[in-house]
Protein backbone atom coordinates (compact mmCIF):
# COMPACT_ATOMS: atom_id res chain seq x y z
CA UNK A 1 0.00 0.00 0.00
CA UNK A 2 3.02 2.52 0.59
CA UNK A 3 4.30 2.06 -2.78
CA UNK A 4 0.38 2.84 -4.14
CA UNK A 5 -0.02 5.76 -2.05
CA UNK A 6 4.12 6.97 -3.26
CA UNK A 7 3.09 6.24 -6.92
CA UNK A 8 0.14 8.33 -6.47
CA UNK A 9 1.78 11.78 -5.24
CA UNK A 10 4.87 10.67 -7.85
CA UNK A 11 2.45 10.72 -10.53
CA UNK A 12 0.43 13.84 -8.74
CA UNK A 13 3.28 15.84 -9.25
CA UNK A 14 4.14 14.44 -13.01
CA UNK A 15 0.26 15.50 -14.01
CA UNK A 16 1.54 19.17 -12.55
CA UNK A 17 4.43 19.74 -14.07
CA UNK A 18 3.27 18.33 -17.17
CA UNK A 19 1.11 21.92 -16.85
CA UNK A 20 3.51 23.72 -15.50
CA UNK A 21 6.85 22.21 -14.30
CA UNK A 22 8.85 25.26 -12.68
CA UNK A 23 5.34 26.59 -10.64
CA UNK A 24 4.93 23.09 -9.50
CA UNK A 25 9.03 22.82 -7.99
CA UNK A 26 8.31 26.69 -6.74
CA UNK A 27 5.13 26.06 -4.63
CA UNK A 28 5.97 22.70 -3.41
CA UNK A 29 9.43 24.14 -2.48
CA UNK A 30 8.18 26.54 -1.02
CA UNK A 31 5.46 24.69 0.69
CA UNK A 32 8.20 22.85 2.29
CA UNK A 33 10.61 25.40 2.74
CA UNK A 34 8.33 27.15 4.91
CA UNK A 35 6.69 24.18 6.80
CA UNK A 36 3.46 24.48 4.82
CA UNK A 37 3.11 20.65 4.77
CA UNK A 38 4.94 18.71 6.64
CA UNK A 39 6.45 15.33 4.76
CA UNK A 40 6.15 12.32 6.36
CA UNK A 41 8.87 10.01 6.40
CA UNK A 42 8.01 8.17 3.25
CA UNK A 43 8.33 11.43 1.42
CA UNK A 44 11.42 13.05 3.14
CA UNK A 45 13.35 12.60 -0.25
CA UNK A 46 10.94 15.57 -1.59
CA UNK A 47 12.84 17.89 1.21
CA UNK A 48 15.53 19.11 -1.73
CA UNK A 49 12.57 20.70 -3.36
CA UNK A 50 13.12 23.16 -0.15
CA UNK A 51 16.34 24.18 -0.83
CA UNK A 52 17.18 27.87 -1.60
CA UNK A 53 18.47 27.42 -4.49
CA UNK A 54 16.24 24.92 -5.66
CA UNK A 55 13.23 27.31 -5.13
CA UNK A 56 15.00 30.08 -6.54
CA UNK A 57 15.98 29.03 -9.62
CA UNK A 58 12.20 27.74 -10.40
CA UNK A 59 11.22 30.35 -9.00
CA UNK A 60 13.29 32.35 -11.90
CA UNK A 61 12.66 30.24 -14.38
CA UNK A 62 8.77 30.35 -13.61
CA UNK A 63 8.94 33.94 -14.18
CA UNK A 64 10.46 33.63 -17.51
CA UNK A 65 7.62 31.18 -18.55
CA UNK A 66 5.18 33.51 -17.06
CA UNK A 67 5.91 36.77 -19.58
CA UNK A 68 7.55 34.03 -22.46
CA UNK A 69 3.60 33.20 -22.14
CA UNK A 70 2.30 36.56 -23.37
CA UNK A 71 4.44 37.01 -26.18
CA UNK A 72 2.75 34.38 -29.44
CA UNK A 73 5.90 33.55 -31.20
CA UNK A 74 7.85 33.08 -28.12
CA UNK A 75 5.49 30.95 -25.89
CA UNK A 76 5.36 28.80 -29.34
CA UNK A 77 9.06 27.93 -29.03
CA UNK A 78 8.85 27.45 -25.43
CA UNK A 79 5.96 25.07 -25.65
CA UNK A 80 8.02 23.61 -28.47
CA UNK A 81 11.07 23.72 -26.46
CA UNK A 82 9.09 22.40 -23.09
CA UNK A 83 7.74 19.40 -25.24
CA UNK A 84 11.07 17.79 -24.13
CA UNK A 85 11.33 18.83 -21.12
CA UNK A 86 7.97 18.42 -18.77
CA UNK A 87 8.09 15.02 -19.46
CA UNK A 88 11.78 15.05 -17.71
CA UNK A 89 11.21 16.77 -15.30
CA UNK A 90 7.77 15.56 -14.37
CA UNK A 91 9.98 11.64 -14.84
CA UNK A 92 12.60 12.66 -12.37
CA UNK A 93 9.96 14.60 -9.70
CA UNK A 94 8.25 11.22 -9.53
CA UNK A 95 12.23 9.55 -9.25
CA UNK A 96 13.21 11.79 -6.04
CA UNK A 97 9.64 10.87 -4.78
CA UNK A 98 10.56 7.44 -4.25
CA UNK A 99 13.57 7.83 -2.67
CA UNK A 100 15.78 4.71 -3.69
CA UNK A 101 13.77 1.83 -4.14
CA UNK A 102 14.25 -1.04 -6.82
CA UNK A 103 16.01 -0.06 -10.17
CA UNK A 104 12.95 -2.04 -11.79
CA UNK A 105 10.34 0.11 -10.03
CA UNK A 106 11.96 3.38 -10.82
CA UNK A 107 12.07 2.90 -14.05
CA UNK A 108 8.29 1.63 -14.79
CA UNK A 109 7.17 4.74 -12.24
CA UNK A 110 10.08 7.35 -14.50
CA UNK A 111 7.61 5.87 -17.75
CA UNK A 112 4.71 6.08 -16.50
CA UNK A 113 5.46 9.71 -15.27
CA UNK A 114 6.89 10.57 -18.17
CA UNK A 115 4.11 9.77 -20.12
CA UNK A 116 1.47 11.55 -17.56
CA UNK A 117 3.56 14.86 -18.18
CA UNK A 118 3.97 14.06 -21.92
CA UNK A 119 0.08 13.39 -22.16
CA UNK A 120 -0.63 16.43 -19.68
CA UNK A 121 1.64 18.92 -21.51
CA UNK A 122 -0.15 17.65 -25.12
CA UNK A 123 -3.78 17.92 -24.23
CA UNK A 124 -2.70 21.76 -22.35
CA UNK A 125 -1.02 22.91 -25.86
CA UNK A 126 -4.15 21.65 -27.93
CA UNK A 127 -6.50 23.26 -26.02
CA UNK A 128 -4.09 26.36 -26.03
CA UNK A 129 -4.02 26.17 -29.93
CA UNK A 130 -7.65 25.64 -30.03
CA UNK A 131 -8.46 28.65 -27.83
CA UNK A 132 -6.08 30.66 -29.92
CA UNK A 133 -7.55 29.46 -33.19
CA UNK A 134 -11.09 30.71 -32.11
CA UNK A 135 -9.42 34.38 -30.90
CA UNK A 136 -8.26 34.51 -34.19
CA UNK A 137 -11.45 34.08 -35.78
CA UNK A 138 -13.17 36.43 -33.25
CA UNK A 139 -11.08 39.26 -31.89
CA UNK A 140 -13.87 40.84 -29.41
CA UNK A 141 -12.78 38.23 -27.06
CA UNK A 142 -10.18 39.21 -24.79
CA UNK A 143 -6.91 37.01 -24.58
CA UNK A 144 -5.67 36.36 -20.75
CA UNK A 145 -3.26 33.48 -22.37
CA UNK A 146 -2.51 31.92 -19.49
CA UNK A 147 -2.24 34.18 -16.30
CA UNK A 148 -5.58 32.63 -15.49
CA UNK A 149 -4.85 29.16 -15.65
CA UNK A 150 -1.53 30.04 -14.02
CA UNK A 151 -3.34 31.29 -10.59
CA UNK A 152 -5.95 28.45 -11.00
CA UNK A 153 -3.23 25.79 -11.10
CA UNK A 154 -1.46 27.66 -8.23
CA UNK A 155 -4.91 27.74 -5.86
CA UNK A 156 -5.49 24.10 -6.54
CA UNK A 157 -1.72 22.62 -5.98
CA UNK A 158 -2.85 19.60 -3.79
CA UNK A 159 -0.98 20.32 -1.05
CA UNK A 160 -3.72 22.74 0.70
CA UNK A 161 -4.17 22.46 4.21
CA UNK A 162 -6.39 19.68 4.45
CA UNK A 163 -4.02 17.68 2.34
CA UNK A 164 -0.47 18.10 4.74
CA UNK A 165 -2.23 16.26 7.11
CA UNK A 166 -2.72 13.16 4.90
CA UNK A 167 1.09 13.59 3.80
CA UNK A 168 2.39 13.66 7.27
CA UNK A 169 0.07 10.62 8.01
CA UNK A 170 1.54 8.35 4.94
Amino acid sequence: MDRLNLLGVALGLACLAGINLYLTVFVTGLAIHFHWITLGPAYQSLEVLGHPAVIIVSGILYFLEFFADKIPWVDSAWDAVHTVIRPIGGALLAIQVLGHPSPAFTVIVALLAGGTSLVTHTAKSATRRARADSLQSNPRFIDLRSGDRNVCLFCTKGFARHESKDLARI
